[in-house]
């Protein structure tokens, strides 16, 4: 086989990686959705910031490795990657790491509500001591 196909298998490789790496981007972004309740706005902000920086990261491997041109295994390799992490996994770690981040969120909120109770008891104690003056 020449260098320059295996230099091209390789690339198909790094692309294929690339496309998993995107796609287990935005799982991290699903399951911090699945935790942290989320406006509309809120998931379009998000999404439309994954999106920009996952362009702009696509962009940047594929001007390291074709030399920015748009090659068909480039886009092949990302699409092939991203598909076959979304088929084989995607579903097993959404679930895993929304399991791990409940725990921690779920102390976040519990901490939070305590502290907004505390805020507001201490509040109607000022307002009471005021009344009696």
């Amino acid at each position: 086989m020449s260098e320059y196909i295996q230099y091209e298998l390789w690339a198909l490789f790094f692309f294929c990686l690339s496309g998993m790496a995107a796609a287990l981007t935005y799982d991290v972004l699903k399951a911090l959705r699945r935790v942290i309740p989320h406006s509309t706005a809120a998931v379009g902000a998000e999404d439309l910031f994954y999106w920009t920086a996952c362009g702009f990261f696509l962009f940047y491997q594929i001007f390291l490795k074709c030399d920015g041109n748009i090659r068909s295994y480039a886009v092949l390799g990302t699409i092939l990657g991203a598909a076959g992490y979304h088929v084989t996994i995607s579903s097993v770690f959404v679930s895993f790491l929304t399991g791990i981040l409940k725990v921690p969120v779920r102390g976040l909120f519990f901490l939070l509500k305590r502290l907004l109770f505390l805020r507001k008891r201490c509040k109607i104690f000022v307002d009471k001591r005021k009344r009696l003056k």
